[in-house]
C-alpha cells in the first residue's frame, strides 16, 4: 500500500512521525484517510520491479511497517506499507 500526500498539507517531519508509528495495513489506511492521502493498493508489485534501494528496504521490513518517507521532487510525500509477501 502506498500513501501519498501533498507536501503543502503536512510537513515532512509530521508525515514521517505519523507513518513511522504504523504497525498494520489497517492503521495505514486509517491514517491515510485522516490525512486525505491518496491510497494505492497494488498486490502484484514484484520487488524486482522497484529501484534497488527500495528493494533492500522492503526486504528488511516486517509486515505492517512503512518505509521512510520518499519524494521525487519534494511536492508529494510518499511511503510504502508492506501488507503481504509472496
Amino acid at each position: 500500500m502506498q500513501l501519498s500526500v501533498d507536501a503543502g498539507t503536512v510537513s515532512l517531519d509530521q508525515f514521517a512521525a505519523k507513518t513511522s508509528a504504523i504497525s498494520s495495513c489497517g492503521e495505514a489506511k486509517n491514517l491515510g484517510k485522516s490525512l486525505d492521502a491518496e491510497i494505492n493498493r497494488n498486490r502484484q508489485v514484484r520487488a524486482s520491479a522497484l529501484p534497488a534501494d527500495l528493494q533492500d528496504t522492503l526486504k528488511a521490513m516486517t509486515l505492517g511497517q512503512a518505509t521512510p518517507v520518499f519524494s521525487a521532487d519534494g511536492s508529494v510525500l510518499r511511503v510504502i506499507v508492506l501488507c503481504a509477501r509472496k
